[in-house]
């Protein structure tokens, strides 16, 4: 396989990866903004979502509502950060990582709640999330690359 087309399909392969991961997150919390009852779609169904779920997970956890609190009512707004970061192709990187981050988190709950085939799912979204950021040097298509700087820019005078 020559260079170009090594290149190339690693490029295809990261932007394929990088639509993933922001139709991921972004359905996420698409699936938060809706309200389940009604369809409606507003961000003020994100306070009743955060309510609902730190509610019942202080039924199934030995965590307390008020450390639980603050975490469900930022989880649909990181989720939103990151695919829309993502999607762009903006500070690709860091949203990556970010992502694995957030899994962490989110699967200490989860193993509170003894859901370890939810923990199992997210184990292997977050080793696929690693495997883009291994393959983050062919971020072609994003606004990471255009805004980087040109390399004639940077050559001295």
């Amino acid at each position: 396989m020559t260079n170009t087309k090594a290149t190339m399909n690693g490029r295809l392969t990261f932007l394929i990866l990088r639509g993933f991961f922001a139709q991921f997150w972004l359905l996420q919390f698409f699936g938060k903004v809706r309200n389940a009852d009604s369809g409606t779609i507003a961000f003020g169904n994100l306070v009743d979502w955060s309510a609902r779920t730190t509610d019942w997970f202080v039924k199934t956890t030995p965590m307390p509502a008020f450390a639980v609190a603050p975490y469900t009512y930022a989880i649909p707004y990181i989720e939103l950060v990151l695919g829309l970061l993502i999607a762009a192709g903006f500070k690709t990187r860091w949203a990556l990582l970010a992502s694995a981050a957030y899994l962490v988190t989110l699967d200490l709950g989860l193993m509170l709640q003894l859901k370890h085939d939810v923990v199992g799912t997210n184990t292997i979204t977050m080793l696929t999330v690693f495997l883009a950021v291994y393959l983050e040097k062919y971020n072609a298509y994003s606004l990471d690359q255009r805004l980087a700087p040109t390399s004639s820019a940077t050559a001295s005078p």
